[in-house]
């Protein structure tokens, strides 16, 4: 055995230690509140589905890798536009894993809208209360004026999500849904797992 190969298997455990040492052993999560507009008219959007989605990151000796969940909420918006995340915790955190900066990530979803997705840059791993930049903002969708196969696209993307994680929430499936009669016989496979896993959900 080498010696950089030896030096690795001696150092790695410390490396683990230290992550897990670092991360507090329980996480909560303030409320997220904002308010959600069109673009180009400023009106307020009622129905836009807002998905927070808190991803662990799971400690692997040289790198790291997103595969756990820890929470997801979903709101609604109102006639006003205006939707609210609940605060959730303390929660245990399981061993060899942490947040990152990342969470939570916002996912905004509205039929006929382009799809948002917002990373939080305002909480530090180390960090025991998980707070969202994002928070009493005011966030603007574009009308989708592309053609159906960009949206086909784009609704496969925003459904598998930035981590390869579905948002796995009830709303998020059936706005998505909405989007079938647009789309036409070219979606119909891609509308048939959206369902199922709707379904799954229930």
């Amino acid at each position: 055995m080498s010696k950089h190969l030896l030096l690795g298997w001696l150092v790695a455990p410390l490396i683990v230690l230290g992550f897990n040492g670092c991360a507090p052993p329980v996480y909560v999560a303030k409320s997220i509140r904002g308010r959600v507009v069109d673009a180009e008219t400023q009106q307020p959007i009622e129905g836009a589905v807002v998905v927070a989605d808190w991803i662990l990151l799971t400690n692997v000796v040289g790198f790291g890798k997103h595969d756990q969940r820890m929470k997801i909420s979903e709101a609604v918006t109102d006639a006003n536009g205006v939707y609210l995340i609940p605060c959730w915790g303390p929660r245990l955190r399981p061993p060899f894993n942490a947040f990152d900066y990342l969470d939570p990530r916002l996912i905004v979803f509205k039929s006929r809208y382009e799809p948002v997705v917002m990373d939080n840059t305002l909480s530090d791993w180390r960090w025991m209360v998980r707070a969202s930049r994002w928070d009493g903002e005011t966030l603007k969708l574009a009308p989708f004026r592309g053609n159906s196969d960009d949206r086909l696209d784009q609704l496969d993307r925003i459904l598998t999500g930035p981590r390869g994680k579905s948002a796995s929430t009830p709303n998020f499936y059936r706005e998505i849904l909405k989007e079938e009669p647009l789309i036409g016989i070219a979606g119909k496979p891609f509308f048939r797992n959206v369902r199922e896993l709707l379904e799954e959900g229930l």
